[in-house]
């Protein structure tokens, strides 16, 4: 059962695994059937050259996962039956990493606020003051 909170690893092609954060859930979603979901929000490694959301950046030590500076990709959050994360970790396609520490989990949350790149559907699942 998927829960706030916890950490998987997804297989994201070339790039290897990517550290997924439980954001949101297990509840149904108006307009999406009965069936419970889950949000999740990716854990990217920061490329200097590249652009990058600063909205909600973690350093190595705040997850054992991550070794190097990243940060929330908000405009990649996704929404899964927790059926389908279920059996995916049942099968070994996805991973169970330790959870997120709550502080950081609380700073993932507040960054659903502030990101300029947070999706719609996002913030009306994780309301902003």
């Amino acid at each position: 059962m998927a829960t706030v909170g916890q950490t998987l690893l997804i297989d994201s092609g070339p790039a290897g695994k990517h550290l997924f954060v439980v954001v949101w859930g297990p509840q149904s979603v108006p307009g999406m059937g009965s069936k419970p979901k889950v949000v999740m929000v990716d854990v990217c490694t920061i490329d200097p050259s590249l652009p990058y959301d600063s909205t909600c950046m973690l350093t190595s030590g705040e997850h054992r996962f991550i070794k190097n500076p990243s940060y929330i990709a908000y405009h990649f959050a996704r929404i899964e039956d927790e059926a389908v994360v279920d059996v995916n970790v049942a099968s070994g396609l996805w991973a169970r990493h330790d959870p997120m520490d709550p502080g950081v989990l609380k700073r993932i949350h507040g960054g659903v606020c502030r990101s300029g790149e947070t999706r719609t559907w996002l913030r009306q699942l994780i309301p902003c003051p």
